[in-house]
């Protein structure tokens, strides 16, 4: 169990945990005066601990809006990655790449736009069976994204596409990345590789 609160006279946020133990009496394990990973719950109301006590120290007036709602937190620990490889262009497939399930890939999006913000141009190389601009369109992908878009509507090899030494390609299909690899020896990876990628430009 976790308690958390705050303390005016103190000027700053504190915290205790306590454990039951088997007899049934609980246990004082820690008392401390710093934020606790679980006052997140409180963050996500609207309550910002670390800022409040900021403010008390400074002895600047202090209220809070606190949105009235059940918040339960999952304190699962999430991956980064850091990766020792440098590139300066993307190549991605569209389809269950930058799609999902009839809808938008949020993760490839977001390292989309992350590769934009730090200078490294995207190019979109698809196989993509219907009218490829029409079907960005209806997801709300900007073609502008794009340093250049391959529309791929015959048999050739996504290799041919790939003109810059300096970068690396994504795409879901094994068989894509395995003959790109084998071919040019670029760096390929996954739909489930651009996990790594996010944590390794952020």
């Amino acid at each position: 169990a976790l308690g958390y609160g705050y303390s005016m006279e103190k000027a700053g946020a504190w915290f205790f945990q306590v454990k039951r133990a088997s007899c049934g009496a609980l246990k004082l394990l820690e008392v401390a005066p710093r934020v606790a990973g679980s006052m997140s719950t409180n963050r996500a109301k609207g309550v910002n601990f670390p800022l409040l006590s900021i403010y008390a120290h400074e002895g600047l007036p202090l209220s809070i809006v606190h949105n009235d709602y059940l918040v339960e937190v999952d304190r699962a620990l999430n991956r980064k990655y850091s990766i020792d490889i440098s590139y300066s262009n993307v190549y991605i497939d569209f389809d269950d790449t930058i799609t999902k399930g009839g809808g938008v890939n949020t993760d490839a999006m977001k390292y989309m736009y992350q590769c934009r913000n730090n200078g490294i141009s995207l190019s979109l190389i698809t196989r993509h069976a219907k009218n490829l601009v029409k079907t960005m369109d209806n997801l709300a992908i900007p073609t502008s994204l794009f340093h250049e878009i391959i529309h791929i509507t015959d048999g050739t090899p996504k290799s041919d596409y790939i003109s810059e030494v300096d970068s690396i390609f994504i795409d879901d299909s094994f068989a894509e990345r395995s003959e790109v690899k084998r071919k040019l020896g670029i760096p390929c990876f996954d739909v489930d590789g651009i996990s790594v990628l996010l944590g390794s430009i952020e």
